[in-house]
Parts: C-alpha cells; structure tokens; sequence
C-alpha cells in the first residue's frame, strides 16, 4: 500500500476512533499499528501545528526553526505515549510500545491539529483570546479522555483504575517536561 493510501486510511481510523471512543475500536485498530505510519502522522501534524503556530505569531521562521518544533512536538508526543506505557507495563500490561504509540497517533494528531485551529481563529477574533486558556484546557482534557481508552485497549490492563493512574502519571510527567523546556514557571 503506498503512502497515499495509508494516510488515507490512519485518517479514516482516526475519524472512526474520535467519533465512536470505545475500548472496542481502538483494539479493532490495535492489529494494525505500524510505528513508521505513526510517526508520519505525528509529523504531518506538527508540521501544520507549527504552521499554525507563525500564522498566529504573525511572524516568520527559517528552516532550522521549522525543523526544530517538528522534532519538539515528535518528542513529546513519543514521550506522552513512552511515559504512559512505562506506567501501564507496572500495572501489568502486556500490550507492545508500537501498538501504545500508533493508538495514541489516532486520537493525539487530530486533537492537536484541531486544538491549534481554533486558538488560531480565537487569535483573529477580536476580545475571544480570553477563550485560548478553556480552549487549551479542553484540548488536554479530550487527550486524557481518549488516552484512558487506547491505553486499555493497547495495554490489556483489565482494571481501569490502573489505566487511569497510567494517564495520570503520564499527564503530570509530560506538563513538568513542557515546562522545563520552556522555561516557564510551574505556577
């Protein structure tokens, strides 16, 4: 299948696994997880992502720039699917890193592309940039939420409390990493 298609068809799942969250439909996707597609789409995302971000910035970015927040957002997303899987593996979970990592690319690059689309139209509107914190927030929330489910689903682990605690954990740990990379204070 050539890489066209293969696009096509993560979108198609992803479509699917947003619009009917269910434990079920992420195992349905579980038997196809492929790191290399993950990655690819993950990447695609943050390339808009970053986009996004110097169309609401209002200014520009060279190459090296571009390439470096394509690779900070790879990174945290690797780490978001990494930590949570580390955590699951403690409860138990018998699941495999790529099936954790291309679950996690269903739900995390269209949230993410999503998320930035409508800070970037708040920005444009004029009195709505009190709305990009609740917006922000929402964001977080749907990937905790979709999060929960893909790491049962991917996992195995038969009790939710530990999936929950997975998220948790996963979700504290990846806000102190973002704000240590940019140097923002934790308050």
């Amino acid at each position: 299948m050539n890489a066209q298609a293969r696009l096509g068809q993560i979108l198609r799942q992803s479509m699917d696994v947003l619009l009917h969250p269910s434990i079920h439909t992420f195992r349905r996707y579980a038997v196809r997880a492929s790191d290399s597609d993950a990655l690819t789409y993950v990447a695609i995302a943050a390339f808009i992502v970053t986009l996004l971000g110097v169309v609401a910035s209002g200014g520009g970015m060279d190459a090296i720039g571009l390439l470096f927040a394509i690779i900070n957002a790879l990174f945290g997303f690797y780490l978001f699917a990494g930590v949570m899987y580390f955590i699951a593996r403690q409860f138990g979970g018998s699941g495999e890193f790529i099936t954790v990592v291309y679950l996690f690319a269903l739900f995390y690059a269209p949230i993410l592309v999503l998320t930035w689309l409508v800070l970037v139209a708040v920005r444009f509107i004029p009195g709505a940039a009190i709305a990009s914190l609740p917006l922000y927030f929402l964001g977080f929330v749907l990937q905790a939420f979709y999060a929960y489910q893909a790491i049962q689903a991917g996992m195995y682990l038969r009790r939710k409390r530990d999936a929950l605690i997975a998220v948790l954990v996963g979700l504290v740990v990846l806000w102190v990493i973002e704000r240590i990379l940019s140097g923002a204070t934790f308050i």
